[in-house]
């Protein structure tokens, strides 16, 4: 098996550490999501992507202060 893909959405290459971080990003985000529900929070689908908007933003915003402090 490859250590990388073709993702079919953008035609980027993504190592499997990348697809591993990504799934562990949704399983937070769908954690999140249960929380808010079993507090009787209710989410259109439209503030759902919201929520992983953000959880991706500052998910590249970690990596990237990570790389910079690595340098």
């Amino acid at each position: 098996m490859p250590d990388h893909a073709m993702s079919p959405a953008k035609g980027l290459m993504t190592t499997r550490a990348q697809s591993q971080q990504m799934r562990q990003l949704y399983r937070v985000w769908r954690e999140q999501i249960r929380k808010l529900e079993r507090r009787r929070i209710c989410l259109s689908a439209g503030q759902k992507r919201l929520i992983l908007r953000d959880l991706r933003q500052h998910y590249r915003m970690l990596e990237r202060s990570c790389r910079l402090l690595q340098a």
